[in-house]
């Protein structure tokens, strides 16, 4: 899409070292620098075996009468280098103190740059929910976050603001700000908004490959535990939820694409992708892993109610250890409980006669071991 002749004001307002570092970390090249007149840029496109040269003249004055006819000349070739519309390329540099994550639905519903109304509430809040689940793992990876949410990931949530939507199918813009940096100068070390934004492209891709994973395998019935190891890299069941909110739209699930624009005044690693894309396909598998990423959330006042399998004690010991066989979530599992003398002796009792124990706790998932902890009813059926 091509600048509007009204945009042409703004490129007056778009710094030469701001659009030098956009090139820079672009993979431009640059040859040579005239103080206060001119730097000159060269880009070497080797991409499906061709070679094309790419050259750019960068005036360093903003006070130029042509400045403005310059800058626009600079934004049509970097069109054709990056095959990206010129007003997206117009806001990332607008923008280069802070990352954009943009998220792209390309539906039937969409193909005029317009969104149901019920489609585009929907995209918002997953978004917010999908960047706010990066945050928290960012601070502590977790399977499973409650409603009630880490403070510093709640005060960043504060500076995450949501650009213009873009035409191109349909495209929300979510733009995370980094710390004010010094003019020209690049930061070497990480703040925490360019943390949550690296989590968010790793996770998502993890998510993608585990998917794949997922579906190659040739028994997949438990194979959703494979979703277990990507806990550390950021994946959690709310980002999961989110991701699967934002590609379903009347009881269908379609593609959700991800692109993601880094600042160039902080280093980026270089193997984080640029753009992901999750397939409608692999949407019931993130829905299974969701499911199962939340059996690790504390659950509390939980019922067992079961025969006891298996009893422990220490000889010195006043405490005892059961395992008990109960329903959870409708599947029977082995659960263990850590009992005071008075109970394990219920315990024991129960054992002998086989009766069933009914005991209230706080279930938990380590592992593959469910405990139930925080015990404050303990008894034995009649």
């Amino acid at each position: 899409m091509k600048l509007d002749p009204r945009d042409y004001s703004l490129l007056s307002s778009l710094h030469p070292l701001d659009i030098a570092e956009y090139l820079s970390s672009r993979g431009w090249k640059n040859l040579e620098v005239n103080p206060e007149k001119f730097s000159t840029w060269e880009y070497v496109d080797e991409e499906n075996n061709d070679r094309n040269i790419f050259d750019i003249l960068l005036p360093l004055n903003q006070e130029f009468k042509d400045y403005e006819i310059r800058i626009g000349e600079i934004i049509n070739i970097l069109e054709n280098v990056e095959k990206r519309p010129q007003i997206e390329i117009l806001k990332d540099l607008q923008m280069i103190f802070a990352d954009v994550v943009r998220v792209r639905r390309d539906t039937p519903e969409t193909s005029q740059g317009n969104v149901p109304i019920n489609m585009g509430v929907q995209l918002v809040q997953q978004a917010k929910e999908m960047v706010l689940a990066a945050a928290c793992s960012t601070i502590e990876p977790r399977p499973f976050f409650p409603p009630k949410k880490f403070k510093d990931a709640l005060e960043y949530m504060e500076t995450v603001f949501m650009g213009q939507t873009e035409i191109g199918s349909y495209i929300l813009p979510i733009i995370s700000k980094l710390p004010p940096p010094y003019r020209g100068q690049q930061y070497l070390f990480e703040p925490f908004e360019r943390q949550v934004t690296q989590n968010l492209a790793c996770a998502l891709n993890v998510m993608n490959t585990t998917a794949q994973e997922y579906i190659e395998k040739t028994s997949p019935d438990d194979s959703i535990e494979i979703f277990k190891s990507t806990v550390q890299k950021g994946v959690s069941a709310n980002l999961c939820e989110a991701v699967v909110e934002m590609s379903s739209f009347n009881d269908d699930f379609q593609d959700v694409e991800f692109g993601f624009t880094w600042s160039p005044k902080y280093q980026t690693d270089q193997d984080i992708p640029k753009k992901i894309v999750l397939k409608a396909e692999k949407m019931p598998i993130f829905e299974k892993a969701a499911d199962y990423l939340r059996e690790f959330e504390p659950k509390e006042n939980f019922v067992v109610y079961g025969p006891v399998l298996r009893l422990e004690r220490l000889e010195e010991s006043t405490m005892g250890k059961i395992t008990v066989q109960s329903f959870v979530f409708g599947s029977v599992r082995n659960i263990k409980i850590e009992l005071s003398e008075h109970d394990y002796h219920l315990a024991i009792q129960a054992h002998d006669q086989q009766k069933n124990v009914y005991c209230k706790g706080t279930l938990q998932k380590e592992g593959r071991t469910y405990w139930l902890s925080v015990v404050h009813h303990f008894d034995v059926e009649s």
